[in-house]
């Protein structure tokens, strides 16, 4: 399995009891339960949780956020605080090993959007594709990969879909743009699909100010509702005062005015290349 390489983090707890202070504090929560005290131990067991679930996420895939691991792991730990007894004959980071894992998986389980059963078959999926690549030397072919798996070719066509969808990127990692020497956030390099280009806008608004120059105030609001506002005749009558007949009428009548105007420039007004 490739491990995934992340920056860990420095954590040294504010709070470090003495051994025998330790033991007090342990007796003194047992007995009174009291929020001060546990949040006494929580702040002393608080390293130890940071770097059991740090060591718990070199097994999980990119797209798992360390902190939110994390924050699972430290919520486990206040859950076995609460419920750990001291005098059970075990030692407190033994039995809170093992409750840090398992409230990490639950909160794992909670946020994956997939069904756990369409998860194992990825797994499988993903094993017999890793265990072809190697005996052939080269990515297996989806028939080959459908007949190890006992699938048909599209059922394995549809893994391989699913497998796609959930390779997930942290927009908080860092990539090289283009031309630049230092790396930028990944949400810095996701394009807007809902923002047209600088260029496009520039364009727009020169086009805007080329066909309305010379027109009345009239004619200037019909074009420009009309074609950058698609408002419809009807509506834009409504605004102006006037019937959708009148609009129809200086619509055309401005129209064919541009298209002589103009005649002979149409590679200016093509859409330019983003």
């Amino acid at each position: 399995m490739q491990h995934r390489v992340h920056q860990t983090h420095t954590w040294t707890s504010s709070v470090q009891l003495a051994s025998d202070t330790l033991a007090q504090t342990w007796q003194k929560y047992t007995q009174n339960r009291r929020v001060r005290l546990r949040n006494l131990l929580v702040e002393h067991y608080l390293a130890y949780a940071v770097a059991t679930s740090e060591r718990f996420c070199q097994g999980l895939p990119r797209g798992v956020g360390v902190d939110e691991t994390i924050s699972a792991g430290v919520a486990g730990l206040t859950a076995t605080v609460e419920s750990f007894n001291p005098g059970c004959g075990v030692k407190f980071e033994t039995y809170c090993y093992a409750r840090i894992h398992g409230a990490i998986r639950d909160a794992l389980r909670q946020s994956d959007w997939l069904p756990r059963s369409l998860r194992r078959d990825l797994r499988h999926w993903q094993s017999a594709r890793d265990q072809l690549h190697m005996r052939l030397g080269r990515p297996p072919e989806t028939g080959e990969l459908a007949d190890s798996l006992g699938l048909s070719r599209p059922e394995c066509e549809a893994l391989a879909r699913h497998a796609r969808i959930t390779k997930l990127t942290s927009l908080d990692a860092t990539a090289l743009g283009a031309g630049r020497d230092q790396p930028v956030p990944q949400r810095d390099l996701v394009a807007d699909d809902r923002v047209g280009s600088p260029a496009g806008r520039f364009q727009a608004a020169d086009l805007k100010r080329l066909i309305t120059r010379g027109c009345t105030d009239a004619e200037r609001q019909i074009l420009i509702l009309y074609y950058f506002e698609k408002t419809t005749m009807r509506e834009i009558g409504l605004v102006l005062g006037m019937t959708e007949s009148r609009v129809s009428q200086l619509h055309h009548s401005v129209i064919g005015r541009l298209r002589t105007n103009l005649a002979g420039r149409e590679r200016e007004f093509l859409p330019l290349e983003n």
